[in-house]
């Protein structure tokens, strides 16, 4: 019955507050605390637009007397308190800067009385350096935030202390990069510390302040911002963002800057971390189809994920690797050097992280991308597979010159332990064959790889057979790049592992020629033919005469033009 009586002489009290007269002053806060103290969240809603109004007018007597009326709104019933604090506190701290000192006063008097109703023993003892933040935000902002980044909180946050930090966190996430750091680390905690009901009313807010910050020029402030979105939709579920994974996957394919869509790549990766593996089944299937959209700031865009998802999902990511590594090896044979860089930091990063967990899943996918069509993939795979021996073995390919031969009989040994030999003797194969590839890059990674890992001759003739078996299917290609390849590596094997390698290669030749029908595979025994007549001696040549005239023979009557112009050419080889 009492509270219409309030909301009509609410006008009454702002005049009283703007009254000279200290005692008229004084009665009307006393008033007010009684009216106010019993209103009801419906009498709330009635009485605080006209107080807010009040801090509107030009009379700067009604501004200070709507700052009174609303400092005594502390003494609101608790529960009432806390729904009205976050309308109340942004506005009376904008009139803080308010040209006439009585106003800015006022606001002050009334900031204190909210400090004075806080009951988290933790915010309580903070009260001061917070409303001094509030008073003066350019001089105690990072005061007030480093304050409560030292305290350990014990309780929860109660509303009214959740809204008076909220404040101060809105103004540090507008501020210089140091300070949304330090902003964004307290509402990483946030969530952990508050009610959600009392949270979800601030998070408009917090949420367009981090969205500045993921995108910030520094990579730590961007990296805090996108952990605290994480933790953020963790603790309160997707329902409180519906929006926020939509936005952020618009902001992927957008033309914005490689910046922006680097830090939204990063605070995704956090959201879905925070969500779990099942929402990242729902959405890889959206990130693969965007990796090889036709607009290359897309691909770049959403190619950027796989830098970051990896470690926000940590060992339960190990099993998408077989779905993302084609998708980064594609990456890497790309036309857009911006997207070649981030798919090779993307891989780097993948080896970096699973080197030994995934290794089954990680060097197959690699060993095909040595024996790629594209220069680009062969050139990247040598380097990941590099990287990936060296966090394997714990060496480094940066090695001084006097201690490579120490280093790699170390690395050859725990390769051996580690992969155990077959898998061994295919990677290192695949290098090998890497060695003598037409693209100069491709030749110069593979032998630095090679010369780390490899001490001996000895090793090379322990992988002959698995290196002949290789050489064989990469001459049956039907791109003549990789046939030409193999026919060089294959002379280069002759010249290094010696002529023994003639008694295990002629044979196997002699029966792919008169066995395949494939052409190309025809074509490419006769190019092995020709750099195996050109790499021996003319002394292990004499030892088998009979075969090679045998298979030289055959492979000039073929039916196909291409198996007889390259049996010509083993010809030529073998008369000279």
């Amino acid at each position: 019955m009492f509270e219409p009586y309030v909301i009509q002489i609410v006008p009454q009290l702002l005049a009283g507050f703007g009254d000279t007269s200290a005692d008229v002053r004084e009665a009307c806060l006393d008033a007010a605390k009684t009216c106010f103290a019993s209103l009801s969240s419906f009498g709330v809603k009635q009485v605080l637009p006209t107080l807010l109004e009040g801090l509107d007018e030009q009379q700067w007597r009604s501004k200070k007397g709507a700052c009174d009326s609303l400092g005594a709104m502390a003494y609101l019933d608790p529960q009432q308190l806390a729904l009205s604090l976050p309308e109340i506190i942004p506005p009376l701290t904008e009139v803080l800067n308010d040209s006439h000192k009585e106003v800015r006063a006022s606001a002050n008097r009334s900031l204190q009385r909210f400090g004075e109703v806080i009951s988290n023993p933790e915010i309580k003892g903070q009260v001061n350096v917070l409303l001094k933040a509030l008073s003066d935000p350019t001089r105690y902002t990072d005061d007030a935030l480093d304050a409560l980044i030292k305290v350990s909180f014990v309780h929860y946050l109660d509303a009214p202390s959740l809204a008076l930090v909220v404040r101060i966190l809105e103004r540090g996430l507008g501020d210089r990069s140091a300070t949304k750091r330090k902003a964004s680390q307290i509402i990483g905690s946030l969530a952990h510390l508050t009610e959600r009901k009392d949270l979800i009313v601030h998070l408009p807010v917090l949420v367009a302040g981090l969205r500045v910050a993921i995108v910030d020029p520094v990579p730590t402030t961007r990296a805090t911002a996108s952990k605290a979105l994480g933790s953020t939709i963790e603790k309160l579920g997707e329902d409180a963002l519906p929006d926020l994974i939509p936005s952020l996957m618009s902001t992927l394919k957008s033309d914005t800057g490689a910046g922006d869509r680097l830090g939204s790549a990063q605070a995704l990766s956090e959201v879905l971390a925070g969500l779990g593996t099942g929402r990242l089944e729902e959405t890889l299937p959206t990130i693969l189809q965007n990796v090889s959209s036709s607009k290359s700031s897309v691909r770049e865009g959403f190619m950027s994920l796989f830098i970051f998802l990896p470690a926000c999902f940590g060992n339960s990511f190990a099993n998408y690797l077989s779905r993302i590594i084609p998708a980064i090896l594609a990456g890497l044979a790309d036309d857009v050097e911006s997207i070649r860089e981030t798919a090779l930091r993307a891989g780097r990063l993948l080896v970096k992280n699973f080197a030994t967990r995934a290794i089954d899943l990680l060097l197959p996918e690699l060993e095909r991308g040595l024996a790629d069509d594209n220069h680009r993939i062969r050139l990247s795979s040598v380097e990941l597979v590099g990287d990936l021996l060296f966090n394997l073995t714990g060496i480094s390919g940066k090695t001084e010159q006097d201690e490579v031969e120490e280093g790699a009989n170390e690395a050859g040994q725990s390769l051996l332990e580690v992969l155990g030999e077959e898998r061994r003797n295919k990677v290192l194969s695949a290098l090998y064959i890497c060695r003598c590839d037409t693209s100069g890059l491709v030749r110069t990674a593979a032998i630095n790889v090679w010369k780390a890992l490899v001490a001996t001759p000895r090793t090379l003739r322990e992988l002959v057979p698995t290196l002949t078996q290789l050489l064989i299917r990469r001459l049956a290609s039907s791109n003549m790049e990789q046939k030409v390849i193999a026919g060089n590596a294959l002379g280069e094997l002759i010249r290094k592992a010696g002529e023994g390698v003639l008694a295990t290669l002629l044979p196997t030749l002699e029966e792919g020629l008169q066995t395949s029908t494939d052409t190309d595979a025809r074509q490419g025994i006769c190019i092995a033919l020709r750099e195996l007549i050109a790499s021996a001696s003319p002394e292990a040549l004499e030892d088998y005469e009979k075969t090679l005239i045998s298979v030289v023979r055959t492979a000039l009557v073929d039916p196909d033009r291409n198996v007889r112009e390259a049996a010509a050419e083993a010809f030529d080889s073998l008369q000279k």
